[in-house]
């Protein structure tokens, strides 16, 4: 379960009345992920606990092995096994030709899948297209939204084409999560920080932010 129904009170400021109705608000937990040598600590709602926790062991460590884990309440044990996984890779983004278009329509099918976020507002969500669909996380905050992206992308040895959407702001403190993914092109629904920028810039990435359905904002451009 991963929202929960609440019996709320509204208050509208320009009548002063108040009136009863109910809302739906996201289920998430701190949960305990013990790896044989180390433990984090990380928010997270209750799905795709495999590929957040694989996709953690990349993050922090650059770790390939397979991991099985098992959990009880909020502790997760996780075994190492002796199988090695490749590294996310995307397409050479040659093999397609990139048009606004492509952006356009990927972009709305990365909102239609932000499901958690329409029902309750407080969720973030990280995505790449890959050749048949548009794969899509959404978890509290951008570090696990990463993870589970990277742990799906690793665990089932995922091609993806190298371009990231994102609703969250692009700040120095989320810069390594969006490089892990190798990206040539970022396309975020939100804002962009000058460091961030200056360093993407520097990797030759396209930069696409506050984008609202036609309308976006192009800070770099060496693809389209």
């Amino acid at each position: 379960m991963l929202t929960k129904q609440v019996k709320i009170k509204k208050f509208d400021v320009t009548s002063k009345k108040v009136s009863s109705n109910s809302d739906f608000i996201l289920i998430d937990q701190k949960v305990s992920i013990n790896y044989p040598d180390n433990s984090q600590k990380i928010s997270t709602t209750f799905d795709h606990i495999e590929d957040l926790v694989q996709g953690l062991s990349y993050i922090q460590s650059m770790n390939l092995n397979k991991l099985s884990i098992s959990q009880h309440e909020d502790q997760i044990s996780v075994t190492v096994k002796s199988e090695r996984l490749n590294a996310p890779s995307p397409i050479d983004i040659s093999s397609i030709n990139i048009q606004h278009d492509h952006i356009v329509t990927w972009l709305s099918e990365f909102k239609d899948q932000q499901r958690l976020y329409h029902q309750t507002g407080a969720t973030v969500a990280v995505g790449v297209p890959t050749n048949d669909q548009m794969l899509v996380m959404e978890c509290v905050s951008p570090l696990s939204c990463y993870s589970k992206l990277i742990g799906s992308i690793v665990r089932n040895e995922q091609t993806y084409h190298p371009i990231i959407f994102c609703s969250h702001p692009i700040r120095m403190d989320t810069l390594d999560l969006i490089l892990g993914l190798n990206p040539e092109i970022i396309v975020s629904q939100s804002a962009i920080s000058s460091g961030a920028l200056d360093a993407l810039i520097s990797h030759n990435i396209t930069v696409f932010g506050f984008c609202r359905k036609r309308k976006y904002n192009r800070y770099s451009n060496f693809h389209i």
